[in-house]
Parts: structure tokens; C-alpha cells; sequence
């Protein structure tokens, strides 16, 4: 049922079943598991999160799941948190950058940048990664809860 690609989970058949709910008028439901989902990760993945230091635990603060009927959905940062993305994937680091007062050398603030692959992120990738199968036994029984009364057999 699901495949790990990155740090997603891909769950097989979400997309067709999804069509089929809209035919069914049970959009909103899943819309409903899809934010449980998110938040199941958030939960997880914000000791980690906060774990990366006063950065971190700022970053951590501004995680939360998003309601949305297409998948599960994570959102970080915001105006006061602009650095989510740099303590989530890190940075180059040490090479120089000039800031408006002044040149710089990287953005040393940060861990260092791991690139896009498998070992991509610090907390919330690394989370998603490893509970890949916890994740989806969370949308299998939330898929269950949202079908059994549409389908009782």
C-alpha cells in the first residue's frame, strides 16, 4: 500500500479512491484523516524538531498540519520564523554571501546543507522517512473509519 519515495509516503490508490469519495460525498472526511495524518507527523516529528536547537524549537512552534483532501500536508515558518526551511534542510555552508551591511561567509547558523536525497532534512524529513509504515497504518485505519458506513460489509 505505500512506497516510501524521498521522504513521502505515496499512498497507492489515494487518488482514485479520493474520486470516488467526491462521487460518494465524502470529500470532507477525508479531508478530515488527511489532517489527522499530518498531525500524527507533527507530533512525532517536533521533539526532533526542537532537539535542533533555540532555531529549532522556534521552527518547531510553527508546524502544523494543513486541511487538505488531496494528501497530507505540513507547513512551517512564518514572518517571524523565516529560517523553517534552513534548520529543517540546512544551508551551504562557508562560502562567502554579502548581507546588506556587510560580507559574510555562508550561513553558518545552520547544519549543513545534505542535499535532496534520502538523507535530506533534520527533523521533519527524517520522521516521515522512518514512520514511513507507522504512517500508513494511520491512514489505513482512518481510510477503514471513513468507508465503513459507505461500505458496512
Amino acid at each position: 500500500m505505500a512506497v516510501s519515495k524521498g521522504a513521502s509516503v505515496q499512498i497507492t490508490g489515494l487518488s482514485e479512491l479520493r474520486q470516488k469519495l467526491a462521487g460518494l460525498n465524502l470529500t470532507d472526511e477525508l479531508k478530515d484523516a488527511n489532517e489527522y495524518v499530518a498531525e500524527y507527523v507533527v507530533d512525532k516529528a517536533e521533539p526532533r524538531m526542537r532537539g535542533l536547537g533555540a532555531m529549532g524549537a522556534r521552527a518547531a512552534m510553527t508546524m502544523k498540519a494543513t486541511r487538505s483532501g488531496v494528501a497530507a500536508r505540513i507547513s512551517g515558518g512564518s514572518d517571524s520564523v523565516p529560517f523553517f526551511s534552513g534548520v529543517e534542510f540546512g544551508a551551504v555552508r562557508g562560502v562567502p554571501r554579502s548581507s546588506a551591511k556587510r560580507q559574510l561567509e555562508g550561513w553558518n547558523q545552520f547544519q549543513p546543507w545534505r542535499g535532496s536525497g534520502q538523507d535530506a532534512g533534520y527533523a521533519l524529513y527524517p520522521t516521515i522517512r522512518s514512520s514511513a509504515s507507522e504512517i500508513a497504518r494511520v491512514y489505513e485505519k482512518e481510510i477503514d473509519r471513513i468507508l465503513r458506513p459507505a461500505f458496512p460489509d
